[in-house]
């Protein structure tokens, strides 16, 4: 955790620092944007920032944990890393907010549960982004029917190409979400991203994950993108 009372450890660095790899908690991110150590970092390459709840509770809406983490992304960032961050807002929204957030290549939400609707909308807003991380929440609500039997087709006439430069997706999930709410996931970012090649699953459902891809590009709706769907399986 920050264990400093006011902004000793960034001062006469924050032109020069470049990468930043902290601990914080509610009461370090008030004193940090009290001392405007946000306004200083400009310079920063990646960031890397676990959060560490208190007994404070979240108080101000400006000073959430996500928020926070946000504003000290420049232009000069590349990568960003979140660990432990719970917020229960539209991240897409609060992204969007944040204009300096295109110049990720790297983002890591691990700990963030997000459905597909959501990760569609947070690569649309990222256009450089390369690598992506987070937890699977299934995959939410896209006009259209999203269980019926026209979802690639759909999808792909709606966001195709959603990016022309992400690669590879690591895809978490957690114990009452179903393994095709992953492998769908992951079968409709390759569709979508013209130079997507590899999602990581945990492997407790890789197993299940790889039946069920198999299984799917055996038959419609996704036979007809077998071949380029052949590339998830591991």
């Amino acid at each position: 955790m920050y264990v400093f009372k006011d902004d000793a450890l960034f001062r006469g660095c924050s032109e020069s620092l470049k990468h930043l790899d902290m601990r914080i908690d509610i009461p370090a991110i008030n004193m940090l944007t009290e001392y405007g150590v946000v306004e200083k970092l400009r310079n920063l390459r990646s960031i890397n920032i676990k959060f560490g709840y208190s007994s404070h509770g979240y108080g101000d809406k400006s000073t959430r944990p996500l928020q926070f983490a946000f504003e000290l992304v420049s232009q000069s960032t590349r990568s960003l890393v979140l660990r432990d961050f719970l917020d229960d807002y539209s991240i897409a929204e609060t992204i969007a907010q944040y204009p300096n957030m295109q110049s990720l290549v790297h983002l890591n939400l691990s700990s963030v549960k997000l459905k597909l609707t959501e990760v569609i909308e947070v690569i649309k807003i990222l256009p450089n982004l390369e690598y992506f991380r987070y937890t699977c929440n299934g995959l939410g609500s896209v006009p259209g029917r999203l269980q019926s039997k026209n979802i690639p087709r759909h999808v792909l006439k709606k966001y195709y190409p959603l990016s022309l430069r992400l690669k590879y997706c690591d895809i978490n999930t957690f114990a009452n979400k179903p393994t095709k709410s992953l492998a769908i996931t992951a079968m409709l970012l390759a569709l979508l991203c013209p130079r997507f090649t590899f999602a990581k699953v945990p492997d407790e459902v890789l197993a299940a994950y790889n039946s069920t891809i198999e299984n799917s590009i055996c038959d419609e709706p996704y036979l007809e993108f077998s071949d380029r769907l052949q590339c998830l399986l591991r």
